[in-house]
């Protein structure tokens, strides 16, 4: 019985491992089918990837303000304005209220937003593989933004 009992519990601790381990693993960004460097790993809370404010903007070709008083990021480009501010589960795109799943908010240092949210508002194009661990935002429409996808499975198979 006893062994029964020890053995049990190492399958228990085995999966709880892998399970952290399985979650400790990198999310990789690709924008356009380039790998998106960022200056602080993207996390999950709850579905919602959360990735640096300004790495998100800037990648995006936006130009980035922070208000420190308000602690609200803005993101700028051609007619296009996002704000958003930590801790509120409602955010602004040229002035209309949009619900978020998860808020903005600071982990070491750093302003995390919903990498999904800015993306879709800047009319971008989002897909995630769990499996892969990775999300390909893609500015491109139709035929381009799927040889786009096809490039970038061919580079992940080296």
């Amino acid at each position: 019985m006893k062994k029964k009992s020890i053995l049990i519990i190492l399958m228990l601790i085995i999966s709880f491992s892998s399970n952290v381990f399985a979650d400790s693993e990198p999310i990789n960004i690709y924008l356009d089918g380039e790998l998106l460097e960022v200056s602080q790993e993207p996390i999950i809370i709850n579905g919602t990837t959360l990735v640096p404010m300004r790495d998100i903007f800037e990648a995006l070709d936006m130009e980035v303000y922070w208000n420190g008083e308000t602690k609200t990021a803005t993101g700028v480009k051609d007619g296009l304005t996002i704000d958003i501010t930590i801790g509120n589960n409602k955010a602004y795109v040229n002035k209309t209220e949009k619900s978020l799943l998860e808020p903005a908010r600071i982990v070491n240092g750093r302003t995390m937003v919903p990498l999904r949210f800015i993306s879709e508002s800047a009319g971008c194009e989002v897909s995630w593989d769990g499996t892969k661990r990775e999300i390909v935002i893609s500015t491109y429409e139709g035929d381009i933004f799927m040889e786009s996808l096809s490039k970038m499975a061919d580079s992940s198979k080296l």
